[in-house]
């Protein structure tokens, strides 16, 4: 069922590269995000072409729940493709294409044709959400590949840093860019998207330098309906999995407001867009102040208690 395998390192690059180059896509990954930063600034660009709530509530559910539902679908599709670097490209460009899509549609639409900017959303707002759900299990599958078990702590934690120090620049930049005078909407979120084209782009070259090893051939490729079956199964084996889906989607009813807050802000206290960048500021800083504790935590405890 897993596409994480746990074989050692077959490339002709040494552990230092290999780390260097999923670093490298962690920082313009993480830059990239605070561009279009959920619980910000993609609530701050559809209220400024809607009043309803129930439109952006929907756009935010394709963004979140699209990649949970197809997942499935696009493990079974995966499974059994013995080099998954393709697709992981593939669905890397197929996102930054969504973030170029959105830039232009808001550039020369949002004034004059705001509804055609909305209703453009809904397919941006899918393939972006799509594509990210189908890399994300390649790009899985992959580090199973490239980076021994036991070993993947350090880089998640490395990776974590970096990306965690971009994230940063990323809201600096964010803030700097809704706050210049020069930058008034639509022209602020178009340049902000159009960056988060860019760092996509960026990012995914270190890919290009993988020397992705092959997954074992499978001599039994299963269906779609036996693949979905083994799942129930799955579950029943091992209850903390169970217990573990339970406490993920109860948890997530926590994380779904979070973006109304700026859109009651926006309505009740009138703010200005210049206030947009600095609240994801604030959000980037105490992500990062807490991210701190929550290591401390895991390293003197465990990651369940987190």
């Amino acid at each position: 069922m897993t596409l994480i395998s746990g074989m050692q390192p077959r490339s002709k690059y040494s552990r230092a590269a290999i780390y260097a180059i999923f670093i490298w896509h962690g920082f313009f990954l993480a830059l990239t995000k605070s561009m279009l930063d959920l619980n910000t600034i993609f609530p701050a660009l559809v209220t400024n072409l809607t009043d309803s709530k129930t439109l952006f509530g929907v756009l935010y559910a394709i963004m979140l729940g699209v990649p949970f539902i197809f997942n499935i679908f696009f493990g079974h599709f995966l499974n059994p493709r013995r080099h998954k670097k393709p697709f992981l490209l593939l669905g890397i460009y197929l996102r930054s294409t969504a973030f170029l899509g959105m830039a232009a549609f808001t550039y020369f639409f949002a004034t004059d044709s705001p509804g055609m900017v909305l209703a453009s959303l809904f397919f941006w707002v899918f393939m972006f959400s799509f594509s990210g759900g189908f890399a994300g299990l390649s790009y899985a599958d992959i580090i199973g590949k490239l980076v021994p078990k036991g070993k993947r702590g350090n880089l998640y934690a490395t990776k974590q840093f970096t990306s965690s120090l971009a994230i940063l620049l990323g809201g600096i930049a964010v803030a700097r860019i809704f706050s210049m005078d020069a930058m008034r909407f639509p022209n602020n979120y178009s340049l902000a998207l159009a960056i988060g084209f860019g760092g996509l782009i960026v990012a995914s070259g270190a890919f290009w330098f993988i020397r992705e090893p092959p997954s074992p051939a499978e001599s039994n490729r299963e269906s779609f309906r036996d693949f979905l079956v083994k799942v129930p199964d799955v579950i029943r084996r091992d209850p903390a999995v169970l217990r573990f889906i339970i406490v993920e989607n109860l948890a997530s009813f926590s994380l779904m407001i979070l973006p109304f807050y700026l859109v009651f802000a926006k309505d009740v206290f009138g703010i200005q867009e210049s206030y947009v960048g600095k609240y994801l500021l604030y959000q980037i800083v105490g992500a990062i102040g807490s991210n701190i504790i929550w290591g401390v935590l895991s390293h003197k405890r465990d990651s369940k208690t987190v």
